[in-house]
């Protein structure tokens, strides 16, 4: 199992570093965060999958994560979230097409991470996916 910190932000504004750790066997992707000695898991078919489930876990108390995976505009598209476990996302732009230089780790945290809901990131990628639909639209 690979453990590394994760910056966790609270409703006070306070960020404090998590512990994370994950693994994977050949069919499913387990993270396990603790914060304050309180522990939060998940398992699902991705990691990616598995960090939301854990960020819903947080979102009841109103603790966001700090990271890509986290972040607004990012999101895990296709052959990268099957054949690479959803450990990379892409930070997408309305109306332009991902590229691979938008390839991000999704537990790393840099400045331009916009910490989001699950629910307003995936509002994110459909925004997108709109976008990218009417870009095509009108290039026909």
């Amino acid at each position: 199992m690979t453990s590394i910190l994760i910056p966790t932000r609270f409703t006070d504004g306070t960020i404090q570093n998590a512990q994370l750790s994950y693994d994977e066997d050949s069919e499913r992707c387990f993270l396990a965060l603790l914060l304050h000695q309180t522990p939060f898991s998940a398992e699902a078919t991705d990691y990616f999958e598995a960090l939301a489930q854990i960020r819903v876990q947080l979102e009841r108390n109103q603790i966001q994560l700090l990271c890509y995976g986290a972040s607004r505009c990012v999101y895990p598209l296709g052959m990268g979230r099957d054949m690479g476990q959803g450990l990379r996302a892409y930070k997408l732009k309305l109306g332009q097409y991902a590229r691979t230089i938008d390839l991000v780790d999704i537990f790393t945290s840099e400045p331009d991470v916009e910490p989001a809901t699950v629910s307003e990131q995936h509002a994110c990628y459909g925004q997108w996916l709109t976008s990218i639909q009417d870009r095509a639209k009108q290039s026909q």
